[in-house]
């Protein structure tokens, strides 16, 4: 899976992927869109053009538009096949790009159709964040529409262990209150560390200096003991991002951390629990790939991510 030059042979089959009007508007913002049109976008000077690929099967398109002045580059006319929307390839393709533009230019942006809430939700999940309205305003006063101009945020988001110079920071930090119920304080979360320490794996997630978040994740437990021994989980056990760093994508990051770890400890599902209620985080966890198993844990739906599949 990955980046691959695109060659005009493979025009036809992107221009295929815009199923409507509005879709290829959404794209390109054109009514409709040829081969040969397709074709000949990477021709243009300054525009590098890729196919993201899955399994050898072509599955997604974009492009980087260099600015030598500027000194930056732009993500344009990304799509991905309609048989694999809603897997989290847009986010991976988004990734990707933002990588290979980085090798030209620090500065990365990108804009989006006003109409294209599903694009903007992916871009952000991604790490695109808004620029200045001013400065959109700007951008916009020559355009045929008012795009929503994202920049790639400069970031230096890891991991840390718990320690006695950063544990006070954690245990103040705290989601807003209407998510109280939702998960437990960072203060319960490090005392189950600490009486399960064989299985708990708590980390902090720091941007930088700036402390955002705290996740926990559970390895190698015995899921229901009683009813069946073998039946041994990893997964994401708690997840609190501080009020003002949420719908920045922590979330999606302290995720795929959690994951990457399952599988270097030889795994190959996730799980996750997650108020059912109005509000909760169920779509956030459907958008990341989990899907219901059809039980529960402690009123709590359950879901398992494969991850073999992300």
């Amino acid at each position: 899976m990955g980046l691959t030059a695109f060659e005009p042979s493979q025009a036809p089959i992107v221009a295929s992927w815009a199923e409507s009007a509005e879709q290829t508007r959404q794209w390109c913002s054109r009514d409709d869109v040829s081969a040969d049109v397709v074709a000949g976008w990477s021709m243009a000077p300054d525009v590098v053009a890729y196919t993201f690929t899955e399994h050898d099967e072509t599955v997604g398109y974009g492009e980087l538009w260099l600015d030598a002045d500027e000194g930056e580059v732009e993500l344009a006319r990304l799509i991905v096949a309609p048989a694999h929307r809603g897997r989290g390839l847009g986010r991976r393709l988004v990734s990707a790009l933002t990588a290979e533009a980085r090798n030209h230019y620090p500065a990365v942006f990108m804009r989006v159709h006003p109409d294209n809430a599903p694009a903007l939700r992916c871009y952000t999940g991604a790490g695109f964040t808004h620029v200045p309205q001013e400065l959109a305003d700007e951008w916009n006063g020559a355009q045929p529409v008012p795009y929503v101009w994202l920049r790639a945020m400069d970031r230096q988001v890891r991991l840390e262990r718990v320690t006695p110079e950063n544990y006070e920071a954690a245990l103040a930090l705290s989601v807003r209150p209407d998510q109280e119920d939702l998960v437990e304080p960072v203060v319960k979360s490090l005392a189950e560390a600490y009486v399960f320490g064989e299985h708990a794996w708590p980390r902090l997630i720091y941007d930088g200096d700036r402390l955002v978040g705290f996740l926990m994740a559970f390895l190698d437990i015995q899921w229901a003991p009683d009813r069946d021994p073998d039946d041994v989980r990893s997964g994401l056990w708690r997840l609190n991002i501080a009020a003002d760093a949420q719908a920045s994508g922590y979330g999606r990051f302290a995720v795929e951390a959690v994951c990457a770890e399952i599988r270097a400890r030889g795994g190959t599902r996730a799980y996750v629990t997650w108020e059912p209620r109005a509000g909760g985080p169920e779509r956030f966890y459907l958008k990341l790939g989990f899907r219901p198993t059809g039980e529960q844990s402690g009123g709590q739906t359950v879901g398992v991510l494969d991850l073999a599949q992300v």
